[in-house]
């Protein structure tokens, strides 16, 4: 599970911000704990009490403090230099001093869910948690594909292929296998389909409508399986 803290001192700002960032990692399939906060002592306790915080929103205006000023107590005080610091503020000439705290990220406010989105999905890569990525090999090479990216799988004996936002890979391999490591959003609709929800516009009774159109069959052993998801 990810330890998320956000901490700004406008709490309409903080609440509003809260809703975008769940609506962002659930997209991502991420479990996270997110922690809201608008002084800096309570950002210093929580780094004194948890054992990880993977990822700190820190507004650049708090109480009696300024969140630069904190971010390089962190840095510099209490020696962490993995936790990745995303500054927030409505004055873009704060982003300059920003370099000197290692800061992973600077957003300006209001904060547009197209820029958390692309900042959450590169966070995702530095950070490297594999439960969120679909490993497949392709010859030689090692190969990586966000879950939130895949559309569907499909078995083409002796291959498989993994239709996603970028395109279609192939790769040797069991769908059964595969649809043990997937999060549940997956949905397997026939022996040789299994299909991201995300990407279903509709179902019906003997197949699947995509968000594109495409239409996938639901084979006679998956219906009630497919139904009871759908329902």
């Amino acid at each position: 599970m990810y330890q998320i803290v956000i901490c700004d001192k406008d709490n309409v700002f903080r609440e509003n911000f809260y809703q975008q960032l769940e609506k962002v990692t659930k997209k991502f399939c991420m479990e996270c704990c997110i922690i809201q906060c608008e002084k800096a002592e309570q950002v210093k306790d929580m780094f004194r009490k948890m054992e990880q915080m993977d990822l700190l929103f820190l507004g650049i205006e708090l109480e009696k403090s300024l969140g630069f000023e904190l971010g390089k107590y962190i840095r510099e005080k209490l020696y962490d230099f993995d936790t990745p610091i995303v500054y927030v503020s409505e004055k873009p000439e704060h982003a300059m001093k920003l370099f000197e705290t290692m800061a992973f990220d600077f957003l300006l406010k209001p904060v547009s869910e197209e820029k958390l989105q692309s900042m959450m999905e590169r966070f995702l890569t530095m950070n490297k948690k594999a439960e969120y990525f679909f490993q497949f090999s392709q010859g030689k090479i090692q190969e990586a594909v966000h879950y939130n990216k895949i559309i569907y799988f499909q078995s083409a004996s002796p291959k498989l292929l993994v239709y996603t936002k970028d395109g279609t890979n192939d790769f040797y391999g069991k769908l059964d296998d595969v649809e043990r490591q997937l999060p549940e959003n997956f949905v397997r609709i026939h022996k040789s389909y299994i299909v991201n929800t995300y990407y279903v516009k509709k179902s019906c009774y003997n197949g699947v409508t995509l968000l594109d159109e495409q239409k996938l069959p639901i084979s006679r052993s998956y219906k009630e399986r497919v139904r009871k998801f759908f329902t």
